[in-house]
């Protein structure tokens, strides 16, 4: 066994001791992604600071250059000592994953998840998306199944499509309620978007072209090479063409590979490219994005929301059908399917509005769509009614 498993397992046990000791602090714990402050966890948190400033709220969070600070909020770091003892001995914790899961298989099952679950604790999970691409029991060993607990109350869902897919990623083992998707709601927000421009550092004259690829197995698949291939300049002039102004190209990839993807030299070697990920929000992106270009990532559900133009750029649509595999097939969702970037750019050349909208309105029944603009509100009200409980 590895030593970085044998400290994960170690970090576990901890966990469980410490949920045994009966000590509650009246407190709201949120996590995202392991340390950032972005995402579901992040609408639902400022929610309830708005609402209710009195509220104590602690978030694990790790701080770095150009990221987004929680504000007058306690902040501790992943790992530490105060941070799992605010994550199990806080009354409600808020994550957006499937809380904390452990696999210890079928002996002694039954006392461990009495260990990590009571009725004095809430845990609500809001994973991170719509998924497409297989998660969680769907591309692990069956055999896990009798081995999987987890500390989550219950999971949220925006669409009854989502609620099936996450229903079958936990074994069932986990109730999904369809309560919307928090980070959602800054989408159904109309008005001005200077503010958020100038926040993210994006010109306000100009329109918004988004590229945001999902993870593959590699770097170089998961933006570089698509990136190499792209005649931005030919498709910034497509888009002027078709639907008039300026525009700028933002690149952004999965937080999993942003690192390495900065260190390559291609986004000084692009004109009007700009990096995407140097705030980390992917909800106030599409807020003020004009086009999206994306594949596999859960962002094209998100994005469908404002109805405005998609296009899906899925050279290895084959490959990646097989792994991880997906839940819906490609043909089934609202936005055309693109193969090359030359094809890409024709796309946008003779893209039809109105045909877009027809489509997604479509989609979005066919999904179960419940999104509407006030998940964060159904959230927080929930988690103060707990708190308020005895």
């Amino acid at each position: 066994m590895s030593i970085l498993r044998i400290i994960k397992k170690a970090h576990k046990v901890f966990e469980i001791i410490l949920r045994m000791i009966p000590i509650r602090l009246n407190a709201v714990f949120f996590e995202s992604f392991g340390g950032k402050y972005n995402d579901n966890p992040k609408y639902i948190s400022e929610e309830l600071n708005q609402t209710n400033p009195k509220m104590k709220i602690v978030w694990g969070y790790i701080g770095s250059a150009n990221k987004e600070i929680p504000p007058e909020m306690i902040k501790v770091r992943p790992g530490t000592l105060r941070y799992y003892i605010y994550k199990n001995w806080s009354k409600v914790s808020v994550d957006n994953y499937f809380g904390t899961v452990f696999h210890y298989g079928k002996k002694g099952g039954k006392t461990i998840s009495k260990l990590i679950n009571n009725k004095h604790r809430l845990n609500i999970s809001t994973w991170h998306g719509t998924p497409l691409k297989k998660i969680g029991a769907d591309i692990l060993d069956e055999a896990k199944k009798e081995g999987f607990y987890s500390t989550s109350s219950f999971i949220i869902a925006g669409c009854s499509y989502t609620q099936k897919c996450i229903e079958r990623s936990v074994y069932h083992m986990i109730p999904v309620e369809i309560l919307g998707t928090p980070r959602n709601d800054i989408l159904f927000r109309t008005g001005k978007t200077e503010e958020l421009r100038q926040k993210l550092h994006l010109p306000e004259n100009k329109k918004i072209c988004l590229f945001a690829p999902t993870y593959r197995d590699s770097v170089e698949l998961s933006g570089v090479t698509q990136l190499k291939e792209l005649n931005t300049e030919r498709l910034l002039m497509a888009l002027h063409q078709r639907f008039g102004g300026e525009w700028v190209f933002v690149f952004r990839v999965h937080h999993t590979v942003e690192q390495a993807i900065l260190n390559e030299s291609i986004l000084k070697d692009k004109v009007n490219v700009i990096n995407g990920n140097d705030f980390e929000d992917m909800a106030e992106y599409l807020y003020i994005t004009d086009f999206l270009i994306t594949d596999y990532s859960g962002s094209l559900f998100d994005y469908a929301l404002t109805r405005k133009p998609c296009v899906l750029w899925t050279p290895d649509k084959e490959e990646y059908e097989k792994k991880p595999g997906l839940y819906m097939d490609m043909s089934e969702l609202p936005f055309d399917l693109c193969y090359s970037s030359d094809e890409l750019i024709e796309r946008v050349e003779c893209f039809d509005s109105e045909k877009n909208i027809s489509r997604i309105d479509s989609f979005l029944k066919k999904t179960g769509n419940s999104e509407d603009g006030n998940a964060s509100k159904r959230i927080s009200e929930r988690i103060v009614q707990f708190m308020k409980s005895k």
